[in-house]
């Protein structure tokens, strides 16, 4: 093809190749940006999708039937491990006061001699002064002689100095004795007693306190500490 054939050529087909050319432009430029278009919406409709599924999942779960719930807290706490301790407390020992015994008199008699409460006093049958240990009741020669509580026998005899004497241990711990009796009772050593029970009657047996006539010498013991017999006689109400 000459020169002009090429020229006649181009201009005659020339207009419809760059139609061509521009239309292939277009259609990728079109395509381009539909593609890009895409990957967006793409992109966008997952972004949306992320957002709403917490509040779908609340949503369902607060629609849930309260089995379902209660089905799935259950499944879901466990409770805390109780832990035993090793260490395991003491009882408590809880020990109930005993109440006052009640004691009753030795002799229904008038008090001749009190206790001395460690201070000399004149005896009289001895014509000397020393101290008086005990309580002295008046009564008549065979007057009965009560334990004033219950107890046991611990001494039944004849005394040199007290004539005859009952000695007792009784249920509080003291120990009583019994002393110028007028007999010596039938009692043996270890046998019990009950408060009120006769231990003896009244007499003039006691040497040291001959001049006294008959009386009952009632003598206390706490170990080797002589009380006074009459605060075991002591009403609380006479005490206010």
């Amino acid at each position: 093809m000459n020169e002009n054939g090429r020229k006649s050529f181009f201009k005659t087909k020339g207009f419809y190749i760059a139609s061509v050319v521009c239309l292939l432009a277009a259609a990728v430029f079109s395509w381009s940006r539909v593609t890009e278009t895409l990957k967006e919406k793409t992109e966008e409709l997952q972004w949306e999708e992320q957002a709403t599924q917490p509040q779908q999942q609340k949503s369902q779960s607060e629609q849930l039937p309260s089995s379902r719930q209660s089905e799935s807290f259950e499944t879901s706490y466990e409770p805390p491990m109780h832990i035993e301790s090793s260490e395991q407390s003491e009882p408590v020992a809880v020990s109930a006061q005993p109440s006052e015994p009640l004691y009753t008199q030795p002799v229904e008699a008038a008090v001749a001699q009190v206790f001395s409460q460690g201070k000399l006093v004149k005896n009289d049958t001895l014509d000397d002064w020393r101290t008086h240990n005990g309580v002295d009741y008046a009564a008549d020669e065979g007057t009965p002689v009560l334990a004033v509580l219950g107890g046991e026998i611990s001494r039944v005899e004849k005394d040199s100095l007290w004539g005859n004497v009952v000695e007792q241990k009784l249920d509080s711990g003291y120990v009583a004795i019994y002393a110028g009796l007028k007999d010596l009772p039938d009692l043996t050593i270890g046998q019990r007693v009950e408060t009120g029970d006769v231990v003896g009657s009244v007499g003039n047996s006691s040497v040291i306190e001959k001049t006294q006539g008959a009386h009952l010498h009632f003598e206390v013991r706490s170990g080797n500490e002589y009380v006074d017999p009459q605060v075991l006689f002591a009403n609380p109400a006479d005490e206010e």
